[in-house]
């Protein structure tokens, strides 16, 4: 009886140090799929170029303006640099295009576009500023995501502003870069760019028809007695070509006196006037020129114009009472201003 009772107590303690077992279970995975990373401008910059173009004196700026102004004279230029990066590579970077917000008239209305190449991705060296052509290239690590695009425009007169006043027009330039998805990331720069007058002046006298005078002598070449009022006989001419802004002329006499020896004619008794045409003779309207108090200095307002149109300069004189005959002259300057 003793021996039966003793087994059975010890089989009860091995089923209590036994641990119960447990099955193993496998790691968990959480996640999804990134399908696209948009590119990104990282920066578009703008230098300004300011050359002698036509005529640098006779810009149609604002006042205080740098001369570093643009002014769309043909010789005006910008330079422009476009940095993106896109996190999938350069590879992944289809199309750079730059849009105007004014009229620039060597863009495909007022866009500018190119498709990023091989040749941008792999060039590691600047490939210059092309005018109106956008060139790429790797400036920094190779593959690293980063590529600039470089391209250059002139401003001419076919650009805005067009319009013939004393204005500038604002532009937008607006970068836009895509990826193989389709994606974008703009930015913009934002600059003005003034009027120009193209002006030319011809030092001499021109005839009713057009033609330059070689014989006279003077401006006005008029004859007449005294307490007459006499018009000038010939005519000084400017031209103002291909422009988009007004030019100003300056005629400044050297004294307030027309003179014959001791004898005078005041220049009060002048009064000025201006017409465009092909010729002096086909003015339809003549236009009073402004004058200072002594009529010393007159200022000559000529608008834009074609090659076929010039501006005529000319006066009227009232001969005062009892003036002494004789040639009466004095000399001027005949200048842009």
């Amino acid at each position: 009886m003793k021996a039966k009772h003793v087994a059975f107590a010890m089989l009860i303690v091995v089923s209590l140090l036994t641990p119960l077992m447990q099955p193993v279970l496998a790691d968990l995975t959480g996640g999804g799929e990134v399908t696209n990373t948009a590119p990104v401008l990282k920066s578009i910059t703008i230098t300004f170029y300011n050359n002698s173009g036509v005529s640098e004196a006779n810009y149609q700026q604002s006042a205080g303006t740098p001369t570093s102004t643009l002014n769309d004279d043909a010789g005006d230029y910008i330079e422009v640099n476009i940095t993106v990066y896109d996190a999938n590579g350069e590879s992944d970077l289809t199309y750079i295009n730059v849009s105007s917000s004014q009229t620039i008239s060597d863009w495909t209305n007022n866009w500018l576009n190119h498709t990023v190449s091989a040749t941008d991705r792999s060039n590691s060296s600047s490939p210059g500023f092309t005018e109106n052509e956008i060139h790429g290239f790797d400036n920094g690590t190779q593959d690293n995501g980063y590529l600039s695009f470089l391209f250059k425009h002139t401003f001419d007169y076919a650009d805005a502003p067009t319009n013939g006043a004393l204005t500038s027009a604002s532009y937008t330039i607006t970068a836009y870069v895509y990826d193989s998805a389709g994606s974008s990331a703009s930015d913009t720069y934002s600059f003005d760019v003034y009027n120009y007058a193209n002006l030319t002046l011809t030092q001499g006298y021109f005839a009713p028809d057009g033609n330059q005078n070689t014989s006279d002598t003077m401006w006005g070449n008029w004859s007449g007695s005294s307490g007459s009022t006499q018009n000038s006989k010939n005519y000084l001419r400017a031209i103002n070509k291909e422009a988009t802004g007004t030019g100003n002329v300056t005629i400044s006499w050297n004294a307030a006196n027309l003179v014959n020896g001791s004898n005078t004619i005041p220049l009060t008794n002048i009064n000025y006037f201006e017409g465009e045409a092909a010729n002096p003779g086909a003015v339809a309207s003549w236009g009073a020129v402004p004058a200072d108090a002594n009529h010393q200095n007159a200022w000559v307002t000529v608008t834009q114009s074609t090659s076929t149109l010039y501006s005529w300069s000319n006066y009227t004189i009232n001969i005062p009472s009892v003036t002494p005959k004789g040639n009466y002259s004095q000399t001027f300057t005949w200048t842009i201003t």
